[in-house]
């Protein structure tokens, strides 16, 4: 039988709640003979169930590795615990998928033991960059470096790296529109002349006024942005989606993932309230809930969030919770600027779920992915998934 507190410490320390004495107690049980088939079996199920070490923090799985293989314990109360290793150490793998480079993952049954290569060309990660139009036409390539100011009517707009920034006096007169763009590979901040913050992701447009003057103030989306919105309670904010959907906010954050190659518009409430309108319904939503509006057929679901998965671009990872193939594949292609071919005529696996960090070169992930028996190769700037 499975020992109650076991569980709780394992728990805690995988969602890094623990106290220091919670700490030093797990160590002492990790290192405790009678309980070496418990924490074992504990593994199993967190590898078969994906539950919970697909969300662990990363490193913990390291640590964890590291705690149960040492040959000694540091002093805890006065007491030096010998830490053996255990017989049988294959398991291990399921709490330790590459957590030191960045990467772990489960999937039923498979096991990964490998690392991860070096970095190498095609297939670097994204970074900032993107091109801002002006309203009369004119380009602007902004990238990681880039440092100007640009001068609109009233509204001034300054660069400042991987940052825009819009000031402005809201004249009616002078009021322009802007469109930034960031193109597959890319990635990139935006300050609206509100004040509200705007991150827009890989392959995403969004339109918007130089000033916003009027009663209410619109910007409109293609892609996936996250949203920060600067509070006008007498100027209620929306967003436009792929000029179906509108999300309507007072000031609040949340994220919306609206692809034209997704099967459905996610909008994810991170804080405060918002209200989605698609077709002739409508849905308030509260924080910690999402909307699913299908991107055929308009229609429209709300449904319980994982916020870390919606958001985990923003914080630099690729989030997967029961993903399948393709559309793990289809973010690789948005972040990574490659074409994907697939040739394996559905001889692949199925579900995946875990963590890969969006600064590892493609050819990392797609190493990884291998040991689960997808097999690929590079041609150019295309990626064929083989059939074996």
């Amino acid at each position: 039988m499975l020992n109650e507190r076991l569980l709780y410490l394992m728990d805690r320390y995988v969602r890094q709640q623990q106290t220091e004495a919670e700490m030093a107690e797990l160590r002492l049980m990790l290192g405790d003979k009678q309980y070496e088939d418990q924490v074992k079996m504990l593994i199993d199920q967190y590898s078969a169930q994906g539950l919970p070490a697909y969300k662990m923090r990363e490193g913990a799985g390291t640590e964890i590795l590291e705690t149960i293989l040492e040959t000694t314990a540091p002093a805890t109360q006065g007491i030096v615990r010998s830490i053996r290793p255990f017989r049988h150490i294959w398991w291990a793998a399921a709490v330790v998928v590459l957590c030191g480079a960045g990467i772990y993952l489960w999937q039923r049954p498979a096991r990964v033991e490998v690392a991860a290569t070096a970095a190498s060309q095609p297939g670097t990660p994204g970074s900032n960059k993107a091109i801002l139009t002006l309203a009369d036409g004119a380009e602007v390539a902004l990238d990681d470096k880039g440092n100007q100011q640009i001068q609109q009517g009233t509204t001034a707009v300054h660069q400042q790296n991987g940052l825009l920034q819009y000031h402005g006096s809201g004249d009616p007169a002078s009021v322009s529109y802007n469109t930034l763009y960031v193109p597959r590979g890319g990635q990139f901040q935006l300050i609206l002349p509100d004040g509200t913050k705007v991150w827009l992701n890989a392959a995403s447009r969004l339109k918007y006024p130089t000033a916003f003057s009027g009663r209410s103030r619109v910007v409109e989306l293609q892609g996936e942005a996250y949203f920060e919105v600067a509070k006008r309670a007498d100027q209620p904010f929306s967003v436009k989606v792929n000029n179906k959907e509108v999300v309507e906010v007072l000031g609040t954050d949340f994220n919306i993932m609206s692809y034209t190659e997704e099967v459905q518009s996610v909008t994810t409430l991170v804080t405060g309230a918002v209200k989605v309108i698609s077709g002739g319904s409508q849905q308030t939503l509260r924080p910690g809930q999402q909307a699913l509006v299908d991107e055929h057929t308009g229609a429209m679901t709300v449904a319980p969030a994982d916020v870390d998965r919606a958001l985990a671009w923003k914080t630099g990872f690729f989030e997967l919770d029961n993903t399948d193939l393709p559309t793990l594949m289809r973010q690789l292609s948005r972040w990574y600027d490659v074409e994907i071919i697939d040739q394996s005529k559905g001889n692949t696996v199925g579900e995946f779920g875990g963590r890969i960090s969006r600064t590892l070169n493609l050819r990392d992930v797609l190493h990884v992915l291998e040991q689960y028996g997808v097999h690929s190769r590079i041609e150019d700037n295309k990626v064929v998934i083989l059939s074996k």
